[in-house]
Parts: C-alpha cells; structure tokens; sequence
C-alpha cells in the first residue's frame, strides 16, 4: 500500500486530510467499512465512511 497527500488538500496540517491510496495487491476495496475497521486496527488510521469513495484514478 503507498499513500500520499492529495493535491486537492485545502489544509496539509491539518488532523484530518485527504489521501490518495494505492494498493500494490492489485486488489480494490468493496467494503469501506471493513477497510476503514482494518486500517484502524493495523496503522492507527481514521478513515471516514459518511463521504463519497472520491475520484477515480
């Protein structure tokens, strides 16, 4: 999995900030729940599920 900043990020310092992911498993999420419930529990990460999926890349 990398990450980095999204260049549509409007505050870069902020607590919470848009992210775009790729994952290196040539695999997609289809439950966004579960990844957010996941990456919680591995990385200590918060990810919002109440907003949209954000564009495609």
């Amino acid at each position: 999995m990398r990450w980095k900043l999204s260049p549509y990020e409007a505050k870069p310092s902020a607590s919470y900030v848009s992210i775009e992911l790729e994952l290196d498993c040539d695999c997609t999420i289809e439950d966004l729940r579960t990844f957010a419930s996941q990456m919680r529990d591995q990385h200590g990460w918060d990810i919002a599920i109440s907003g949209g999926w954000g564009r495609a890349m």
